[in-house]
């Protein structure tokens, strides 16, 4: 890193965790209400989980129709949590239905998390640049409804807390 004050390694800086493990066993175990080392909490709640396993081409979505998942999901947020993940191609007015083909089990995974009682708020990001030949769908979800505001607040705002956030470098 060049940040001043900052480990040299991503890996070796106190603020992260670095967690390389099946995430559905893993947050069912230190977070579900089941989970045989809920009181073995590795780490504080998260700020921001990122997953990325969303393919239904690959059955990974069966991870996310599993409520006990996204129970320990949402468990391990702290209040103002957010967890994001990559939900496939956008739709274009020549995709069936959403509840039809290959987008039914992100439209079923939408209407669980649309109805989980930790769910605040739910916003959908399209993305023309992520890498991909065409454009990719994100979606971002929140425990606090406050999210919403941040979501969509005026580019000025957003530019100036990212410009109280930026740290001194060493160059």
């Amino acid at each position: 890193s060049d940040i001043d004050g900052v480990a040299e390694s991503c890996f070796d800086d106190e603020r992260t965790t670095l967690i390389h493990e099946d995430a559905v066993s893993w947050f069912k175990d230190h977070y579900g209400s089941k989970g045989k080392k809920r009181n073995e909490k590795p780490v504080a709640n998260f700020d921001v989980i990122i997953l990325d396993g969303f393919d239904p081409k690959d059955g990974s979505e069966k991870m996310y129709a599993d409520t006990a998942f996204l129970d320990a999901l949402f468990a391990s947020l702290g209040n103002d949590g957010v967890f994001a993940l990559h939900v496939g191609n956008p739709f274009t007015i020549h995709d069936p239905k959403p509840d039809l083909g290959v987008n039914a089990p992100r439209e079923k995974f939408f209407n669980i998390l649309e109805k989980h009682p930790s769910t605040a708020a739910m916003m959908v990001y399209e993305e023309a640049h992520a890498g991909f030949e065409e454009p990719h769908a994100f979606l971002a979800v929140c425990k606090s409804v406050e999210c919403r505001s941040r979501w969509y607040s005026e580019p000025v705002v957003i530019d100036d807390e990212i410009y109280d956030r930026i740290k001194d470098t060493k160059s």
